[in-house]
């Protein structure tokens, strides 16, 4: 599938990005990989997208021949996709629907539209996200650490999951990771970080990096950056032409409210799970968490900043893919990728103009209001499932910790599985 995949490569691209990326290609050809944040145009990407440029760059130094070529980097995010693809279906476990789990991804355009059709590389940082996750669920912190220090030095949304690696490693910590482990991880990222970073040091260019990517937010001030949202109940297309200091509450701007609704929602999300693990570390119990309701969890992040934060691109609700995804195929709950996968797809062709709205007649029949009510949908469902599969205290430890917990365990011996 991979090798038809790249046979059918489209040199065909989202041409305001992949300007930008030409250039930077140029940049680097002409100055060199540790100067292109000293450069027009305003590169500001994490490292590692200029590392991927790198090669092609310097294979193709005709400036007319990378034109013609440099669409060929689109193979490298599309490998990410089948990697997290093929771990996706591996983990749910589940032999007997292996195939129609893998083609559901790898066939489907959907899945591939950011890399194969667009040409962005959101679906690299998306899939070392995924990753993390996975070797985290596999007990394996070092090589957690290290695919998510790579994850951000793609892409600095990959910082939103921190907040949900952090409480995997807490619930770990110590059992059944013990310190050094953790140490070990810190320290293999650090170095790795550490050696992504060597040639902009030599250069002077830290500085200047750290200037650009420590403000990620302001580079487009409109409502809604293409995003079918929450915004669009209220503004519907307007939102995208409407500046979000635009004030929507008393003194409170859209941004304010945007970054208020989903610090609210993250803390719905977030909250419940991180008391659970408190509590059970201060009383030396044991959390049963499941791999589901983190999967849930993430990708719930992923789709709250995409839904009720301003300034978002359509793309931004690709890393809850995988993550739904994943949950889908381990619980055999469809319905997710059924919604998803149509909204998100709308959403992106909408602005690509390729597959269907070819003739730019989207925006006669397509309200921007119905797709944001289906990520809405979503949302609420995944939500729903993710309350009814909050972890509980594992029973054989409360039996351990306490000398009454065998009676009450006991009590229980007459109820059926599902009772119990």
């Amino acid at each position: 599938m991979f090798g038809w995949e790249l046979y059918l490569l489209s040199p065909i691209c989202f041409v305001p990005d992949w300007v930008n990326t030409y250039w930077w290609a140029r940049n680097i050809q002409t100055h060199g990989l540790a100067l292109i944040y000293a450069e027009k145009p305003l590169y500001n990407y994490p490292p590692l997208m200029a590392y991927m440029l790198w090669p092609f760059a310097k294979l193709f130094e005709n400036p007319d021949r990378l034109l013609d070529n440099l669409y060929w980097s689109k193979a490298i995010p599309l490998a990410f996709d089948f990697i997290a693809a093929a771990v996706a279906v591996k983990w749910a476990g589940d032999r007997r629907r292996e195939l129609f789990c893998l083609l559901l991804l790898v066939a489907n355009p959907i899945y591939l539209f950011d890399s194969d059709t667009w040409g962005q590389i959101d679906s690299i940082y998306c899939a070392l996200a995924f990753l993390t996750l996975h070797a985290m669920a596999q007990d394996r912190p070092v090589a957690a650490a290290l695919l998510f220090t790579l994850a951000f030095n793609f892409k600095i949304q990959a910082l939103l999951f921190a907040p949900l690696f952090a409480l995997v490693l807490l619930w770990k910590f110590k059992n059944p990771w013990p310190v050094k482990r953790i140490l070990a991880a810190f320290g293999a990222a650090a170095l790795l970080q550490g050696v992504i970073l060597i040639p902009f040091l030599l250069a002077g260019q830290l500085g200047r990096m750290f200037d650009i990517l420590k403000n990620p937010i302001n580079y487009f001030q409109r409502i809604s950056m293409n995003a079918f949202n929450f915004w669009h109940f209220f503004y519907g297309m307007d939102a995208i032409n409407t500046n979000d200091t635009v004030k929507v509450w008393g003194r409170v701007t859209a941004q304010q409210a945007g970054l208020a609704l989903f610090f609210g929602f993250s803390l719905l999300v977030l909250g419940p799970v991180a008391v659970r693990i408190i509590k059970s570390k201060c009383t030396n119990q044991r959390l049963a968490w499941s791999e589901e309701n983190q999967l849930l969890m993430c990708g719930l992040i992923a789709l709250g900043f995409f839904f009720f934060c301003t300034q978002m691109h359509e793309r931004y609700s690709q890393p809850a893919i995988l993550f739904v995804a994943a949950y889908a195929f381990r619980t055999r709950r469809y319905w997710p990728l059924a919604v998803m996968f149509p909204a998100y797809g709308i959403n992106m062709e909408f602005v690509f103009h390729y597959y269907v709205f070819r003739e730019n007649l989207g925006p006669y029949f397509l309200d921007s209001r119905l797709v944001a009510a289906a990520f809405a949908i979503l949302i609420g469902g995944l939500l729903w499932r993710y309350f009814k599969t909050l972890p509980k205290t594992d029973e054989a430890s409360i039996a351990k910790s306490s000398p009454n917990a065998q009676a009450v365990l006991q009590s229980g011996d007459n109820l059926s599985p599902g009772q119990s």
